[in-house]
C-alpha cells in the first residue's frame, strides 16, 4: 500500500516535471556575458556605447573604429560593419 502510495507521488512529480518544462520554457538571457565580461563589469571598468545597437559594453571588450579623429566602440564587428556601412551610404546621399 505504501509502495504503490510512493510510486504514485514519483509519477505525479515526473509529468508535472515535464508539463512544466513543455508549456512554461524558463527563463532566457538575450545576451549571455562570459565570465571575464562579467567580471570586469563588477570591476568597475568603464562601459561605452554601441553607435549602432546602443549596447553598453566594457571598453576592453569593445572593437574600436577611428574615423576624422574621432574614436567609436562597437560591441561586435557585425556592428561596426553595419555602422560604416550607414555611414557610408549616408555620405552617397550627401554627396548626390
Amino acid at each position: 500500500m505504501i509502495l504503490r502510495l510512493i510510486i504514485a507521488i514519483i509519477v505525479f512529480y515526473l509529468v508535472y516535471r515535464l508539463t512544466r518544462m513543455l508549456f512554461l520554457p524558463g527563463k532566457k538571457t538575450v545576451n549571455p556575458i562570459s565570465k571575464e565580461q562579467r567580471e570586469n563589469l563588477t570591476a568597475g571598468e568603464e562601459l561605452v556605447e554601441d553607435p549602432y545597437c546602443h549596447t553598453y559594453i566594457p571598453i576592453s571588450n569593445a572593437c574600436i573604429w577611428r574615423q576624422n579623429g574621432k574614436i567609436h566602440y562597437f560591441c561586435s564587428r557585425n556592428c561596426m560593419e553595419n555602422y560604416q556601412n550607414a555611414s557610408q551610404q549616408e555620405k552617397n546621399k550627401e554627396g548626390s
